[in-house]
């Protein structure tokens, strides 16, 4: 027993090894270990990117009276240009309104029921809020009063590791919500010329372009 002892002892004091040996051994768990360290900063980054890129894109259409197809499809190219994704991203741009005070300002965060003014997607496999499932996203919006409407801007992108450590590939989504930044206080769908969707039926801001106005200021 005591030579058992002292031979253990002496095992784990001693210095002598085999460089090649303990290489063989310890570099596949050094190169995980900073395979892992990337993808899991890789993957921070991105999403980073992507919230960063949602409030860009709302504040963006905020400082609109109106925006139409040209429009909304330059900040589709926004998005994927701030993003740098190599996978295709999906944007929607939904105008929701409050018409009726029982369901508006008296509400408590989550039980409030939303009116779609209009909602335009750009992307694949997304479809646009209806009046029928609009209320699905109540508990992620604000409570705001009667007579009002927000926007809201949702962007998704997928993300998939460029290595294999374990690390699922998942879908990046991040929402905004915003209101106009001037006056009139929201922002109308041009359908065409001179046909445009404004909450609680109002007129297009006096201001509004169309995409045969040759002074139309289109980002990108």
């Amino acid at each position: 027993m005591i030579r058992c002892l002292k031979y253990l002892s002496g095992f784990c004091k001693s210095t002598q090894g085999s460089i090649s040996v303990e290489s063989v051994l310890m570099f596949p768990m050094l190169a995980l270990a900073m395979m892992s360290t990337y993808i899991y900063f890789d993957a921070f980054k991105a999403k980073n990117t992507n919230l960063k890129a949602v409030y860009t894109i709302a504040d963006a259409i905020g400082r609109e009276g109106a925006i139409n197809d040209t429009y909304l499809d330059t900040m589709h190219r926004l998005l994927n240009f701030l993003t740098n994704s190599n996978h295709p991203t999906r944007l929607r741009v939904t105008l929701v309104q409050c018409a009726e005070a029982a369901t508006c300002k008296d509400s408590e965060p989550g039980s409030m029921v939303y009116d779609v003014v209009w909602s335009q997607v750009r992307g694949n496999n997304i479809n646009a809020w209806t009046d029928a499932n609009i209320n699905d996203l109540r508990s992620r919006l604000p409570v705001f009063p009667k007579g009002d409407s927000l926007l809201v801007v949702e962007i998704a992108m997928a993300y998939e590791p460029i290595f294999n450590v374990g690390f699922p590939a998942l879908s990046i989504d991040n929402l905004a919500v915003t209101r106009a930044r001037f006056i009139p206080p929201y922002i109308c769908w041009e359908q065409g010329p001179g046909e445009f969707e404004c909450p609680f039926g109002m007129p297009p801001p006096a201001d509004a372009p169309s995409d045969d106005d040759p002074d139309r200021d289109t980002p990108g």
